[in-house]
């Protein structure tokens, strides 16, 4: 009888703590129809792995670590690093990377969070290639590759934003696409911190364009609004050419580039009666006269052609 109570007993304890979830499961790995897809030891053993493993609007964490791979996005999913610059993209000490580290082929993917860094310094490759539209690529940091985010033409609508650009040879480059939106980036020590070349109808705000050849190039480009951002340091702050017009540059921040704004086309250094700030405005203008929060002598755009009409006396904060 005593054994027989015994085992009733076992059995209903063992039951309670199976219906109660109290025996450890397996950890959250998640099944064939998760949402959350990771990369880390015990799930995906690669990146590329769990892309292949992932539908559409799924995410992918990749835990920290490094990885040397190259990643193509043919999904529309959400990429993000486990915790942010600790997964690191690169190659092998001197060794060739022949492609780009990510290449992003479908609509409506994210990445976020990644370290790009490109040991093979001479290599013509992208960091970010973007072949699509409605992307967003924020919190990531480039180092020592020739392109940080690189976009293919006719793409429209992605968002670019709070990404360090650290590049050989421009880190952030557009090509004939409209309607994005180029945000709170830093871009130093390059040819070309943003380069557009034939976009329309896009956004450049808030962005800190420091120490390279030129801040911002505009090439053939049009109807694009450049405002509240900070060139510092760089040879030319921002450059239009080869047709670019009808671009509205103002309540930028000027600050100490050997040429300011280079500029022979059509195109508008001021808008609703706001210009910039020019910190070399009193240094040319020693007669100038405040007229509320404006000097009230236009300030010349090097080429000869164009006026800063309503130069600003403070900063752009």
């Amino acid at each position: 009888m005593r054994n027989l109570k015994t085992l009733i007993m076992t059995i209903f304890l063992a039951s309670f703590f199976i219906l109660s979830g109290c025996i450890e499961q397996e950890k959250d790995k998640p099944s064939e129809n998760s949402s959350i897809l990771y990369v880390k030891e015990g799930y995906f053993n690669s990146i590329s792995n769990a892309i292949n493993s992932s539908q559409e609007g799924n995410t992918i964490i990749v835990s920290n670590g490094t990885y040397y791979e190259t990643i193509i996005i043919d999904k529309s999913i959400i990429l993000k690093a486990e915790d942010p610059l600790m997964a690191v993209l690169t190659s092998k000490e001197n060794e060739l990377h022949e492609n780009d580290y990510i290449i992003i082929n479908s609509d409506n993917v994210t990445v976020e969070g990644f370290k790009i860094i490109n040991n093979y310094k001479n290599e013509d490759i992208k960091g970010i290639k973007i072949n699509s539209s409605n992307n967003i690529i924020r919190n990531n940091t480039f180092q020592n590759i020739r392109y940080g985010i690189y976009t293919e033409s006719d793409t429209s609508n992605n968002k670019i934003h709070d990404n360090s650009l650290n590049t050989t040879f421009t880190g952030i480059y557009i090509s004939f696409s409209n309607n994005n939106k180029i945000f709170n980036n830093r871009a130093m020590n390059s040819t070309y911190g943003i380069y557009f070349n034939h976009v329309y109808n896009s956004d450049i705000y808030s962005n800190n364009l420091s120490f390279n050849e030129y801040g911002l190039r505009l090439k053939g480009s049009t109807d694009n609004y450049v405002y509240k951002n900070n060139f510092s340091l760089n040879e030319e702050g921002a450059y239009t050419c080869c047709g670019a017009r009808l671009n509205k540059i103002y309540k930028n921040n000027f600050w100490n580039n050997t040429i300011n704004g280079d500029d022979v086309l059509e195109n508008s250094w001021y808008y609703e009666e706001s210009g910039n700030y020019w910190s070399d405005y009193t240094e040319k203008y020693p007669n100038a006269n405040q007229t509320g929060i404006f000097w009230d002598e236009p300030y010349e755009i090097y080429g000869g052609r164009n006026f800063d009409v309503y130069p600003l006396i403070n900063p752009i904060k």
